[in-house]
């Protein structure tokens, strides 16, 4: 586990719920630039060091924060394309 899969997972269940940065924050209870931070790679402390942390302030399980894509070890939101080696959703649909 690395700072790049909390950081993706994150993004990708903020992006799934429709949710702001600063909702974000909001729900983990932390500024937003805080979470700007940890999915931008460069915030590895803290809050960003725990997914269980993360996931369970998210309602989710630490396996659904950190689920993978077929291809590159990365899940987008459903019907999107990955966001880290653009596999379009049909095909993750498809392989999974």
């Amino acid at each position: 586990m690395t700072a790049s899969d909390i950081a993706l997972g994150l993004r990708r269940i903020r992006t799934e719920r429709g949710l702001t940065m600063a909702q974000t924050g909001a729900l983990l209870g932390v500024h937003v630039s805080t979470i700007s931070r940890i999915e931008s790679g460069e915030r590895w402390r803290g809050l960003a060091r725990d997914p269980r942390k993360i996931a369970a302030l998210l309602d989710v399980t630490p396996g659904y924060l950190l689920r993978s894509c077929p291809q590159c070890a990365y899940t987008p939101p459903a019907g999107y394309q990955c966001l880290r080696c653009g596999t379009p959703a049909e095909t993750q649909q498809a392989t999974t």
